[in-house]
């Protein structure tokens, strides 16, 4: 920090002992930079402003921007950044017309500072919380921004550092809005790669630790799986351990490589209504799973499915389908890949029988 604010022009032995008061936070990208370069990474960028996060006053809510000024838990910074050099905008404005600063929520005012020879450029950031750390979890819209300094270690931290330093950037929220839009954009250009939230877990999301236990012997280390977008061979344990997405479908003795939205997305297309069936969904190789199977692979709670045949359906003279049992598969027992569960392609017409000789015997039971 000590380079960084220097280069600043802020004195730093004063710039972090206020912060020590924890009325004050630096977060944002100029943490992130940081952050970067002191894990032995190049930011590839310089921050366009050092952002300071402040404990807002309690109870001058519309209060105006001098009265913000001149509470003690605003006037002791901007004081600071005053003698430095700093010249506060000619009439202080809160910039709540910023898109940015209207997403994120609690936020009192805004005062931004400028340097007139060094051309830096400082934002002071009041919000209405206690927890200053606590507020950055709760309102930051990207995973990589989540970033700040410790004034007591004298250290930078993430909330997420495997990401981080990965350079894998995610939305946490408010991706709907225009501006998290053009952020996305602007980090993308900064080298940072977007990463995909995960999937849905209905129970418990399946457990994938094996995947780097390289000294522990494991059924499908050795083996590949076909990638049928790549149109290649892919060892399974690099392409499990490139996204909690990708899965694997076994037809037979053959492992098939996919990601998970582009196999539902393809089978969606391939979706038919047959009578006394319901739908339909056919895999590339026109495999058919009913809806309650194609609903299963939704959720990351497997990564292995097993394709089995079932039965055959004649939709008229021409054509068929093969329609198919699916055996769902867990990483967790770290020996070999463990069934879980099998989803039954039962036709329609048997649930719905099911259904109803269940509840005849509920009122039989009743009667009785």
């Amino acid at each position: 920090m000590e380079a960084f604010a220097t280069s600043y022009g802020l004195t730093f032995s004063d710039f972090r002992s206020l912060l020590q008061s924890n009325r004050y936070l630096v977060a944002g990208s100029s943490a992130l930079a940081n952050y970067l370069e002191q894990e032995g990474q190049e930011a590839g960028y310089t921050p366009n402003d050092l952002d300071i996060w402040v404990e807002g006053p309690v109870g001058v809510e519309h209060a105006t921007d001098l009265s913000y000024l001149s509470h003690p838990n605003v006037s002791a910074m901007v004081h600071f950044i005053i003698r430095s050099g700093y010249n506060i905008l000619e009439q202080p404005e809160s910039k709540m017309d910023d898109p940015y600063h209207q997403s994120l929520n609690r936020i009192q005012r805004v005062f931004y500072f400028t340097h007139p020879d060094r051309q830096t450029h400082i934002q002071l950031i009041l919000v209405r919380s206690s927890n200053l750390f606590a507020y950055i979890y709760e309102h930051f819209d990207l995973n990589i921004c989540m970033s700040w300094y410790n004034a007591t270690s004298d250290r930078f931290h993430t909330v997420w550092p495997e990401e981080v330093l990965s350079r894998s950037l995610r939305v946490v929220r408010n991706e709907e809005k225009p501006r998290t839009q053009a952020r996305i954009e602007k980090y993308t250009e900064r080298g940072f790669r977007r990463k995909e939230a995960p999937p849905m877990v209905n129970l418990a999301e399946d457990e994938r630790e094996i995947l780097y236990m390289e000294d522990k012997p494991w059924d499908l280390r050795e083996r590949t799986a076909f990638d049928c977008i790549q149109y290649e061979e892919r060892p399974i344990v690099d392409f499990l351990k490139e996204s909690p997405w990708n899965i694997l479908l076994k037809s037979g003795d053959t492992y098939y490589a996919f990601h998970r939205k582009q196999l539902l997305d393809c089978m969606e297309k391939k979706k038919v209504q047959v009578s006394d069936y319901g739908y339909l969904f056919d895999t590339p190789f026109n495999q058919s799973l009913n809806e309650i199977q194609i609903e299963s692979l939704k959720y990351s709670d497997f990564t292995i499915y097993e394709l089995t045949p079932a039965y055959s359906i004649t939709l008229d003279q021409v054509n068929q389908k093969s329609v198919y049992d699916l055996q769902c598969y867990s990483l967790a027992d770290r020996e070999k890949p463990v069934c879980r569960i099998t989803m039954y392609s039962y036709p329609l017409e048997r649930v719905i029988s099911a259904v109803d000789n269940d509840v005849e015997e509920e009122e039989v039971d009743d009667e009785e």
